[in-house]
């Protein structure tokens, strides 16, 4: 019999009898009912089959997505729970279809879940949120939860674990937050930080301070060890620095050897000048980094919240400000700030700007000053000395201090030599005898572990003859680390160098006096400082005495600099000193006027001669 469905034939079915039949029209449609009914049944069979099919293909689908899904209903009954959602909640799907979300979670009702769940219902859009989770065993987790609206009114979440995402940006925004050397909060935190605690303490009418610290003598360990040194030292002042103060103070570090420590809640200067007080005195104390004992103090500048500002970037401006007065009162001490250091803060940043261009512009310029023998009056070498162009006021006893502060001053340094060396074969050239010229190290570059080699590349770059360069160090920077100090020197005399110790008597005297026969010196400098007062002051003519009389026992040429009249001459001449400098003889010219003036001085000795 044909089975037919929508008018096409889909098959026949065989009816079988072994007799002969003559079938009636009632057997006829209870046959055809019959094959419609058993058609019926297949055709349903294979819907059931299919939809199982499609709903074990939705499961498996379900089941194999990496983000968790709960369906729930417009009452809050659970409907659905795929194998990531008992995964990250540590339950069965047995232990939560079925049952109202709230009692399956109680601990999130009137928590952003919930908040959430009850937004989506309402707006019917989807929301998103983060929210930390106590899983059944104990742990915590992090969740991404997103709700859409469900067609039955009910949602369909989705929700991620987290966990790591959250650690990894945490340690992240700790990273940059954070110093990575000392672990100390950095200046990026104590902006966040002082956002949040100013305006609390400003409504709580409650103190606070800011203390800057640059560490003294620091820079020197760096330069004459590594930085492997220098950087285990800044770890112990970081852990100093913490021990100290108390635990809703903050210690940050700056950057190189800058820290800022904020006190919170105080009531009086006076608390914040015995933290200060206790900090210097406690990174005073002598470091043992492997084999080194090794020194350190710092200079301090105090700012108060709210008599010094009413801001972070303020306070930590006037705290810097008050930091460097604290250094030019002989470092090792803190300093209150006081609205007059504004000005001389103004007019550091100004030099600075100014050094900046002169190095991109190369606006500096050399000057000669002579050096003569007082007997004969012939000059001996000349001194070079650094100016800026384009009639600038700034001195360099104003610039140098902060050439070497920025790091300037290395760039500076060896233009300097260069130049000086360029004048060396431009007067040769000329036809002027052979002279040499005395350049000015300063103490940061002397301390540099590298500065003999670029010493010695110039000489070969220039082809200049060692012995018409002389080099002049300052007592404080020589009395440093003496082993340096004499290593370097016996490098340089061994080149043919002369070397000059600088401003003698004016430093570190008590300790040079004992070291001073052991470094490798062609002449000592006294101290205009002193030649300046000769005439009025007894102090000045012993001291000048005692530098001659131990020049001279150590067989070493004597200097008197600064020499402007013509009783300071005579004294120092009496006394057996043999060589001078000064405005009497000659101020400090260009090169092209020393060039001048060396040839009518020359001409004039002649005349005189004849």
């Amino acid at each position: 019999m044909p089975v037919l469905k929508a008018g096409s034939l889909q098959v026949l079915l065989g009816l079988h009898d072994s007799k002969v039949h003559h079938w009636s029209a009632q057997e006829i449609a209870l046959a055809e009912d019959v094959v419609d009914r058993t058609w019926a049944a297949i055709e349903s069979a294979r819907a059931q089959a299919e939809l199982r099919r499609e709903r074990d293909y939705s499961e498996y689908i379900l089941n194999s997505m990496t983000e968790g899904l709960a369906s729930i209903s417009a009452d809050w009954i659970m409907t659905h729970f795929n194998a990531e959602a008992s995964r990250i909640s540590q339950l069965s799907s047995f232990d939560v279809v079925g049952r109202n979300h709230w009692e399956v979670w109680p601990e999130l009702k009137g928590t952003a879940v919930e908040e959430l769940y009850l937004r989506v219902m309402q707006t019917r859009k989807s929301s998103t949120t983060e929210v930390p989770h106590l899983t059944p065993n104990g742990t915590q987790v992090w969740l991404e939860i997103r709700a859409y609206p469900a067609i039955d009114g009910g949602l369909a979440v989705f929700f991620r674990d987290i966990t790591e995402r959250k650690r990894v940006d945490e340690e992240i925004r700790h990273a940059s937050l954070h110093d990575p050397l000392t672990g100390l909060p950095n200046r990026a935190m104590l902006f966040e930080y002082a956002a949040h605690l100013l305006p609390h303490n400003r409504r709580a009418a409650r103190g606070a301070a800011v203390l800057f610290l640059d560490l003294d003598r620091f820079k020197p360990i760096n330069d004459t060890h590594d930085h492997e040194i220098g950087d285990k030292v800044l770890q112990e002042i970081s852990a100093r620095l913490s021990q100290s103060l108390r635990a809703e103070d903050l210690v940050i570090r700056m950057g190189g050897d800058e820290f800022v420590v904020l006190l919170q809640d105080i009531d009086a200067s006076a608390y914040a000048a015995d933290v200060a007080r206790s900090i210097t005195e406690k990174i005073s104390e002598p470091y043992q980094i492997g084999e080194l004992t090794l020194s350190v103090s710092t200079s301090i500048g105090i700012s108060m919240f709210p008599r010094d500002g009413q801001d972070i970037d303020t306070l930590v401006s006037h705290a810097d400000a008050a930091m460097y007065e604290a250094k030019q009162d002989g470092r090792g001490n803190f300093q209150f700030y006081s609205s007059g250091l504004t000005d001389g803060i103004q007019q550091q940043d100004n030099i600075e700007q100014a050094l900046k261009l002169a190095t991109q512009t190369n606006s500096f310029q050399l000057v000669y000053q002579p050096v003569l023998d007082i007997n004969t009056l012939e000059v001996v070498s000349v001194e070079a000395l650094l100016r800026l162009q384009n009639g600038s006021e700034i001195g360099p006893e104003q610039f140098v201090p902060i050439a070497e502060a920025t790091g300037i001053i290395n760039s500076i340094g060896r233009w300097v030599i260069e130049e000086a060396m360029r004048q060396s074969a431009s007067w040769s050239a000329l036809g002027l005898p052979a002279i040499p010229i005395a350049v000015n190290v300063s103490a940061v570059e002397f301390r540099d572990l590298n500065f003999v080699d670029r010493f010695e590349q110039l000489i070969d770059e220039y082809s200049v003859e060692p012995t018409l360069l002389q080099l002049e160090v300052t007592e404080t920077a020589m009395m440093h680390d003496l082993d340096h100090t004499i290593a370097s020197l016996s490098r340089l005399r061994d080149l043919g160098v002369a070397i000059l110790l600088d401003d003698f008597g004016a430093g570190h005297s008590s300790s040079s006096l004992t070291s001073l026969s052991r470094l490798p010196l062609d002449k000592v400098k006294i101290d205009k400082s002193f030649l300046h007062q000769l005439e009025n002051d007894s102090g000045s003519r012993a001291v000048t005495d005692a530098v001659l009389a131990l020049g001279l026992a150590l067989d070493l040429q004597v200097v008197a600099e600064g020499i402007e009249t013509t009783y300071a001459l005579e004294y120092v001449r009496s006394q057996g000193c043999t060589q001078a400098q000064g405005f009497l003889f000659c101020k400090p010219i260009s090169g092209e006027e020393f060039e001048r003036w060396y040839r009518a001085k020359a001409n004039s000795q002649q005349n005189v001669g004849t």
